[in-house]
């Protein structure tokens, strides 16, 4: 009971403007749920759009997981990419970073914000 409390708690003391934490990722899922959670809050397809975020695995490296985010809403026209584009979810900590798809690398955490 305890490993699961404190991480849903963290962010309700400390940050209160936050619904979610960052907490240790041991499988593909739990880094799309991760960062799923990190574009929902952000709003990294736009601030004004209402649909849904999907993930897919592209990569698993030893210390994360490297997903694609897409978005799928209403505002998406057929044929069009809904790329959002590439994170790293790190296995120790759950933090979200900028992926660098062409140089293949990580870059800044994007989430959650505390982090940075």
């Amino acid at each position: 009971m305890r490993s699961t409390l404190l991480p849903s708690l963290c962010f309700a003391i400390l940050f209160p403007t936050h619904f979610a934490c960052a907490g240790p990722v041991r499988f593909p899922a739990e880094a799309c749920e991760q960062a799923v959670k990190a574009a929902a809050e952000l709003r990294l397809a736009g601030k004004q759009l209402h649909g849904e975020y999907k993930c897919t695995l592209y990569a698993e490296r030893a210390d994360s997981f490297v997903v694609a985010l897409r978005y799928a809403g209403p505002e998406v026209e057929p044929g069009t990419s809904n790329l959002v584009g590439y994170y790293a979810v790190k296995r120790q900590s759950g933090n979200v970073h900028e992926w660098s798809f062409s140089d293949d690398r990580q870059g800044q955490v994007v989430w959650p914000r505390h982090a940075n």
